[in-house]
């Protein structure tokens, strides 16, 4: 039984969840000129607010995947470091307790 990050299926998924994020396109915001009226001047606000949040959004998790990536890049690093330990620290009680008599 192998515990542990399968890289691979990892960086998938993230791929996948960056893919996703970054295909949102920027929402258009309609442009009326001159306008003294306060409701299309509303729309035209909100809409720029959206197409921040939307910018905000895409940059926020462009930031998120790069650490995911970095947390699978670390965890498969300990994880060999941590079979190297298991291996040594094997090796080593089996060659003590070979040395044990029970009588």
């Amino acid at each position: 039984m192998a515990i542990g990050v399968d890289k691979q299926v990892w960086d998938g998924a993230v791929n996948k969840a960056e893919s996703t994020v970054s295909s949102i396109s920027k929402p258009t915001i309609n442009n009326l000129g001159k306008t003294t009226l306060k409701r299309f001047k509303k729309i035209i606000e909100t809409q720029k607010k959206l197409a921040n949040t939307v910018e905000s959004f895409k940059n926020v998790s462009k930031t998120d995947t790069q650490k995911m990536k970095k947390v699978a890049e670390h965890i498969v690093s300990e994880d060999k470091q941590a079979s190297k330990s298991f291996k040594q620290n094997t090796t080593l009680f089996e060659q003590n307790t070979s040395k044990v008599r029970f009588n």
